[in-house]
């Protein structure tokens, strides 16, 4: 029991420190002011052209490495978990890629030979993957919202998880059908995510401590 509880303490400030990496785009209007936090995406902060790139992709690398790992932890977690884990995993994993592997070469929004080098397709294989990996580790983080909403079955929960699911698609329509509000709409659907790590923290936390079935116990003696 003594070590499912520090698993759910291990998770549950992983988790915590996760949703504040993650956050790490409110610095934005300071450190890097010509990203225009109404229309330009978040990820052009990060993007390898831009100044303080190395510390936005840092807080998104270490981003990954906690999600992950608090994933590993909450996999071990029981039913409570079940499934949650994964989705989870795969945000954690796959923002650890965008971080490192595949960050934008350049920022669209604030240079014009990087929107029209997107546009013409002459950008390098990892600008183009940016949108892949970014958009299977929000993916992977809506899932985990959307299976803990089934799982959990409170209010907080559900709430979250609506939120997360519209704030999602609604970034996903502008970002197809831009009207002027995409960077906006996204931090939007940033703070939602980093909002349901924090409650998925807490709820690591009093994860209940699953004692050992039947089939597992010695049998009393008679």
């Amino acid at each position: 029991m003594a070590e499912a509880k520090a698993r759910a303490w291990w998770a549950a400030g992983l988790l915590a420190l996760a949703a504040a990496l993650y956050s790490s785009w409110l610095l934005g209007p300071w450190l890097d002011p010509a990203v225009d936090p109404v229309e330009g995406f978040a990820s052009e902060l990060a993007a390898r052209t831009q100044r303080y790139s190395w510390l936005f992709r840092l807080g998104d690398m270490l981003t990954g490495i906690a999600a992950v790992a608090a994933a590993l932890f909450l996999a071990k977690a029981g039913r409570t978990w079940r499934w949650i884990w994964v989705g989870i995993l795969v945000f954690g994993a796959f923002t650890f890629l965008d971080a490192t592997i595949t960050p934008m070469d350049c920022a669209t929004s604030v240079q014009r030979w990087c929107a029209a080098g997107e546009e013409a397709g002459t950008l390098s294989w990892r600008h183009g993957g940016h949108v892949v990996t970014s958009s299977i580790a929000a993916a992977g983080l809506v899932a985990a919202a959307v299976l803990a909403a089934w799982v959990w079955r409170d209010t907080v929960s559900v709430a979250l998880a609506v939120l997360v699911v519209g704030s999602s698609i609604w970034t996903s329509i502008d970002a197809l059908w831009p009207t002027g509000i995409l960077g906006a709409v996204q931090r939007g659907q940033l703070a939602l995510m980093g909002l349901w790590l924090l409650w998925a923290a807490w709820r690591a936390r009093l994860t209940p401590v699953e004692t050992p079935s039947a089939a597992t116990t010695p049998e009393r003696q008679r």
